[in-house]
């Protein structure tokens, strides 16, 4: 149902295409989604102990930043981060694939797993956050999220994680979560979509 006031061309920008959502009966996500979202403090956790841990690993072992690849507890937060990511992606596209009536393109685990083909996972965090966005879109019957948007935070959270530091990379990724999981949220408080 698109709002009477908007107009035949303003319709085509407010809602995505049907061919993007396969509808089958009527859509009633609700609380429980939104309470199975995942909970993204715990990847903030992460990228504090991550921080906190480099000041003190240089002065427990001082020499273990001058090796090419050093190697402490902050290497573990951050990697222990990154899995929870992955977790929280896993989390997403489990989510969507259990809404009553709507058929989710993307399973929990190709999800995750294509993270793990170099260069294609570039392309690959654009992807699977477009797919979410078209279902939140299509929820709320508006343009309530652009997909390029976290699909930018997530490649720029990698990137910055791989040049500059590993727990910027973490609070970016998290951060991308935060918008992902508003939407979402948003997008479940909707009233729900009526079978065309």
């Amino acid at each position: 149902a698109v709002p009477a006031h908007l107009g035949q061309a303003e319709q085509h920008d407010v809602l995505p295409d049907l061919e993007d959502v396969e509808q089958v009966g009527l859509v009633q996500p609700g609380d429980e989604q939104a309470r199975r979202l995942p909970k993204l403090w715990v990847g903030f956790v992460f990228a504090a102990l991550y921080f906190v841990a480099i000041p003190i690993e240089a002065v427990i072992r001082p020499d273990a930043f001058k090796e090419e690849h050093p190697f402490g507890f902050f290497v573990v937060f951050f990697v222990a981060g990154w899995f929870y990511w992955l977790f929280c992606v896993y989390r997403y596209h489990q989510i969507m694939n259990s809404i009553p009536g709507y058929r989710h393109p993307i399973s929990e685990n190709a999800a995750v797993a294509r993270h793990f083909i170099p260069l294609y996972n570039m392309y690959w965090t654009f992807r699977w956050a477009d797919k979410i966005a078209v279902f939140v879109n299509w929820r709320a019957q508006r343009n309530l999220m652009a997909g390029a948007i976290p699909g930018a935070l997530v490649f720029l959270g990698a990137l910055a994680g791989r040049i500059f530091d590993s727990g910027l990379g973490l609070l970016v990724l998290f951060g991308a979560g935060i918008y992902i999981s508003r939407q979402m949220k948003k997008a479940f408080s909707s009233p729900p979509v009526p079978d065309s």
